[in-house]
């Protein structure tokens, strides 16, 4: 399946809003492709609303990644008012899919201000290497984390550089 770019967002259906407010020009398609320049997946930050691929009298399937290599999937439970994150991976890319519950999302991008979103059931929060980001749980809730990088078993630590000071401390 192709997959279009649109406003720090990929879809599958093809279709191009507000692309204007992107700081480079956005080509019509970009290749499968994960290298750090620019248009690559991995460079920002975003959100994507996961909507059911397929639809019958059983229930539904909601395909959470699409044509990603996964290296770790970990099951975390989040009890309210707890902070998980506030780090950053030098090689890691992080796909946090959310269960069940909301949590405030918290990011930070080299040298830029401090973004937060509220992200409840059904969302995928993409974090890229060097985002610095943080989650506060606003109820109790579970979410699927999977790492593209170093991240499962003896190596959960050896890419993660925690922040001296809290994201979600920074919030304004």
């Amino acid at each position: 399946m192709s997959r279009r770019r649109s406003c720090g967002i990929w879809t599958s259906t093809g279709r191009k809003a507000g692309a204007s407010s992107f700081p480079f020009p956005l080509p019509e398609s970009y290749p499968e492709r994960d290298d750090g320049s620019p248009g690559s997946r991995r460079r920002h930050v975003r959100v994507e609303r996961r909507k059911p691929a397929f639809r019958d009298a059983r229930g539904v399937i909601t395909d959470i990644l699409d044509g990603v290599r996964v290296d770790c999937v970990s099951l975390l439970s989040t009890k309210k008012g707890a902070v998980r994150g506030n780090h950053y991976h030098k090689k890691t890319t992080q796909y946090l899919y959310v269960l069940h519950g909301r949590f405030r999302a918290f990011e930070q991008r080299r040298g830029g201000p401090v973004e937060q979103r509220v992200l409840k059931a059904g969302d995928l929060w993409i974090t890229p290497p060097r985002a610095r980001h943080a989650i506060l749980a606003l109820e109790e809730g579970t979410f699927v984390a999977c790492a593209r990088g170093p991240r499962a078993g003896k190596d959960y630590e050896n890419d993660t550089y925690r922040l001296p000071v809290s994201l979600v401390a920074r919030r304004g």
